[in-house]
């Protein structure tokens, strides 16, 4: 066995602990349980952190910010998710205010149509950007307008203290 399959086999045992882990703590929905199985958490955070990448923890990304722990990210998915009672079909459009490292989005992308999600700082951005997700990350210092406000579906707030004052959104639920 290569030395890379070596490696990605424990980060697969490790993604499977984590998911006994956060269904241990309450997470009960397949589907987002399913969603953590295939999505490489130690690909969204700095590798003297790797060893860590699938405790339920947070960890540092850079710029005083942190990875979500997983289980909180979870949490908020399940919340999303338990008004859609349709298993197979996918949610909206999300609106994700604090990309971070974009792990989170990954997730959501899972369940959505499509994710825009917005990070106030742009490092971040560029970076959430590059982790190899087909998805449309926005630095928040580039104001974005939105053509129809009414698209999102819902909107996901990962962050404290920051005004977004300048969006519109239709939507009543903010997870």
């Amino acid at each position: 066995m290569s030395f890379e399959k070596s490696i990605d086999l424990n980060y697969q045992r490790a993604r499977k602990a984590l998911v006994e882990e956060i269904s241990s703590k309450g997470i009960s929905d397949l589907r987002v349980l399913d969603a953590f199985l295939k999505t490489p958490r130690h690909l969204f955070i700095d590798g003297a952190f790797s060893s860590r990448a699938y405790q339920d923890m947070s960890l540092p990304i850079g710029y005083h910010q942190t990875i979500s722990q997983p289980f909180v990210v979870a949490r908020m998915i399940e919340l999303i998710l338990k008004g859609n009672i349709f298993d197979k079909t996918p949610l909206g459009t999300i609106l994700e205010i604090g990309t971070g490292c974009g792990y989170q989005t990954a997730i959501l992308s899972n369940f959505c149509r499509k994710v825009f999600s917005i990070e106030r700082i742009s490092p971040l951005a560029e970076r959430a950007k590059k982790n190899g997700w087909s998805l449309k990350i926005l630095s928040a210092d580039h104001n974005p307008q939105w053509s129809n406000p009414e698209e999102f579906a819902e909107l996901l707030i990962r962050v404290k203290a920051v005004s977004y004052t300048h969006l519109t959104l239709p939507t009543n639920r903010e997870v």
